[in-house]
């Protein structure tokens, strides 16, 4: 009887191995991974392409600070955002729902600042097709009206406006992977032609503070916003409990600092004489160089509609749209086409990618990812923890200096 009590255990043992540990553990890692790369991308994206101009700018050491300043307060948020969403315990929440349950009557900014957010990273991709892609229409077409930047970027918005239509965009989410692959690409890139040609001789440690370091604040917060992603990865994660999701939001912020840091420093070393706001720009002009603008080109184009359509449901939600409008095709299309209408005539006025970061980094960045978050914790239910409580406060102090300092000088610009 023991002999046979023992089997059954014995069978039962392996069973659970076989679930828990085989199937299980693979599938949790697999969410993990998939929500670092997501979180990464959203972090990274095109800001990569200024942080040399940030070295020019404000000096090595300076930025290191700074940056180091940013990525802790980024983390302090994220972390903070995690404790409220599982509060909530709800898969289908955004950061909307945060504020709804602790502060009801900030719903309204929050989606101003989110749609912002996205309208603005929207652009800047746009900037960026703008400033490379005529050199790609030179290269197969010579020159011609093709080549004129505002035809060129209106010909390729054509070409992809059509996916920004679609209601869903699930297809699309590869172009995360594909992003990193063009950001990894560029940065060993920078690295091999910093170990090979590149020369610490206009290298800067510091640039004396003035008040022209207000103007690019913004940017640095702007570097580690990810935190409306964030919510979404939790929620879609089997075992999304804070302390599990902590460990990503960590890993993602210290791998974009590094990158950060390296490419930004090895590119300022190599370009510091003819730094330009997007440094592929200051590439040499050749083969690689033009392979790294079709990569970015295709990158940026894909991702494009990865942020209208964030954006458009947050215009809904400033419309006050219930769910039957929503579901409404003509209503629909008219606020695609009007936000698709809206970012390309931004974009050919000749805004650049330096101001573009600044202006949203120093408003919507700095409320979602400094502001906020201490708002949602001290008006929710959660038990708050008092290292959170300090940092998030120090966070929102900080916040609210980069929002009026910024803000200020860019106006005043």
């Amino acid at each position: 009887m023991s002999t046979l009590i023992e089997q059954i255990l014995k069978q039962i043992g392996v069973t659970i191995y076989k679930r828990c540990f085989i199937t299980q553990i693979p599938l949790l890692m697999k969410e993990y991974i998939s929500g670092y790369v997501n979180i990464l991308k959203t972090i990274i994206g095109s800001g990569i392409l200024y942080i040399p101009m940030l070295f020019k700018s404000y000096g090595a050491i300076s930025t290191f600070f700074l940056m180091c300043i940013s990525a802790v307060l980024s983390m302090v948020g994220q972390t903070i955002f995690l404790y409220c969403n599982a509060f909530l315990d709800d898969r289908s929440t955004n950061i909307t729902s945060l504020a709804r349950e602790s502060v009801p009557r900030t719903r309204f900014i929050v989606d101003f600042f989110v749609f912002f957010k996205c309208f603005g990273v929207a652009t800047s991709y746009l900037i960026i097709i703008r400033e490379l892609l005529p050199n790609l229409v030179r290269f197969v077409f010579d020159e011609s009206v093709l080549s004129k930047p505002k035809v060129a970027l209106l010909v390729f918005l054509c070409c992809i406006s059509p996916i920004t239509y679609f209601r869903q965009l699930k297809n699309l989410k590869y172009t995360s992977s594909i992003g990193l692959i063009a950001i990894s690409f560029i940065l060993f890139f920078s690295m091999y032609n910093f170990v090979k040609h590149g020369t610490l001789e206009h290298v800067t440690l510091y640039e004396p503070i003035s008040i022209e370091w207000l103007k690019g604040l913004g940017t640095f917060v702007f570097a580690f916003t990810c935190h409306q992603n964030l919510i979404s990865v939790q929620n879609e994660v089997v075992d999304n409990s804070p302390h599990k999701m902590k460990k990503v939001v960590y890993a993602t912020t210290i791998t974009s600092f590094v990158i950060y840091m390296v490419f930004g420093f090895t590119n300022y070393a190599l370009y510091a004489t003819n730094m330009r706001d997007n440094v592929l720009k200051s590439y040499p002009d050749d083969n690689i160089t033009l392979f790294l603008h079709f990569l970015y080109v295709c990158v940026m184009g894909f991702s494009y509609p990865l942020q209208i359509n964030p954006a458009r449901v947050y215009v809904y939600n400033l419309l006050g749209f219930n769910a039957k409008k929503r579901r409404n095709n003509l209503v629909h299309a008219v606020i695609t086409t009007l936000l698709l209408i809206s970012t390309y005539v931004l974009t050919i006025t000749g805004l650049n990618l330096g101001e573009m970061y600044a202006f949203v980094g120093a408003t919507a960045s700095t409320m979602i990812c400094l502001i906020f978050p201490l708002l949602f914790y001290y008006n929710m239910g959660v038990e708050r923890k008092k290292w959170l409580v300090w940092l998030g406060s120090v966070g929102f102090v900080v916040g609210c200096c980069v929002f009026g300092l910024s803000f200020f000088k860019l106006l005043t610009h």
